[in-house]
């Protein structure tokens, strides 16, 4: 019988040992490696406090991968138990990182020197290094490389274990800078019923008007974009067309160095509201329960932000009742032979009445409890 458990899932092993009975005897500790240089099972378990003849503890195991995972030198610790004769056999399994041995070689980099790439890095002789840890270091280099305008860059690490040399390891990381970009504008194409200036907007891009973006270049990102995108198609989404999509930015080039963002627009009809239903309530009046909600109104504009504060307002009825778990969906159907008009239901599950036993309130060292609750 053998049971694997990571240092966030002690709770298993309690389980293990309750399976195995109530006082469970470690028979046998021993260290299994899932790396190919081997670790010293002395150096494993020199950080490990169950011993043969101790009882199984579930607090004293998680402490045990806690304080190997703590001295870096793992990427992986867990706990196997394999049941004996007479009790169980502990068997602590790691995965040892490699030590990083300078030089760091670095290839396709032009605009940042390898020095600054090295020095950005951080990585020192001697370093625990796994794909995590390298990947941590990428991240800090490629977001330099977008404060300086390459919104393409990529970066790849790979480590070389160095033979014969029982865990070192040489690092190489390839940069792919692609083409440096300020960006000019961003446009919209396909937008017929909401303007440019309104959809920039949405994420923060300041008309060329306004003084407070004059003296500004602000890198974007592949993050960036996507969110701007996002806020945009919100936008149109919340004025009723519920259908509307923008598509990913295209870049196009209008000069050196310089890139207009130009997002595609499908708008779709604007929707208006045709009707409104709500269904799953049997606590309280249907009518009372969908009166809650009476911000979303017949022939108004179906937009989604007020759609969602409507379901809100819903569960908010319930929550004020003591019915805290309740939730609610808003379900959107089209009106057959009604073009752009919606129909909404509300699809209420109902929660379990909740009673407030006692409140525990921390950390207030100068005002009373019960000047608290009395604001509660």
């Amino acid at each position: 019988m053998r049971m694997s458990i990571r240092a966030w899932a002690a709770a298993v092993v309690f389980s293990a040992a309750c399976v195995m009975g109530a006082e469970t005897l470690v028979k046998d500790v021993s260290v299994r490696v899932l790396d190919q240089f081997g670790t010293d099972a002395t150096d494993v378990l020199s950080f490990c406090s169950v011993q043969p003849g101790a009882e199984l503890s579930q607090e004293a195991l998680s402490k045990d991968v806690r304080a190997l995972l703590d001295t870096g030198r793992y990427g992986y610790a867990g706990v196997e138990l394999e049941k004996v004769e007479g009790g169980v056999r502990v068997v602590y399994v790691v995965k040892r990182r490699y030590r990083f041995q300078e030089p760091l070689a670095i290839k396709g980099a032009e605009y940042l020197s390898e020095r600054k790439i090295r020095k950005l890095s951080e990585l020192k002789s001697g370093d625990y290094i796994d794909e995590p840890v390298l990947s941590s270091k990428v991240s800090k280099i490629r977001d330099e490389y977008v404060k300086k305008f390459f919104p393409n860059i990529k970066i790849g690490a790979e480590i070389q274990p160095i033979p014969n040399s029982a865990g070192a390891a040489n690092v190489i990381f390839t940069v792919e800078e692609g083409e440096r970009a300020k960006v000019r504008k961003y446009r919209f194409t396909g937008n017929v019923s909401i303007p440019d200036k309104e959809l920039r907007s949405s994420f923060g891009q300041r008309p060329w008007y306004d003084p407070r973006g004059w003296f500004t270049d602000t890198p974007v990102s592949a993050q960036d974009l996507e969110d701007a995108r996002q806020m945009a198609e919100d936008v149109y989404k919340n004025a009723g067309y519920l259908d509307a999509r923008v598509a990913a930015p295209v870049m196009e080039k209008v000069g050196k160095e310089k890139v207009d963002v130009v997002f595609g627009v499908t708008e779709g009809d604007q929707y208006t509201v045709d009707s409104t239903a709500i269904r799953g309530v049997k606590l309280f009046p249907e009518r009372e329960v969908l009166a809650s909600g009476e911000r979303l109104k017949v022939d108004a504009v179906a937009g989604q932000q007020t759609i969602d504060d409507a379901a809100k307002d819903i569960r908010d009825y319930y929550g004020s009742r003591g019915y805290v778990d309740t939730a609610v969906r808003a379900v959107k159907d089209t009106v057959p032979g009604k073009p752009g008009r919606m129909a909404i239901t509300y699809d209420v599950r109902e929660g379990e009445l909740v009673y407030i036993r006692n409140i525990v309130i921390r950390g207030n060292n100068k005002t009373k409890d019960k000047v608290i609750r009395r604001e509660v």
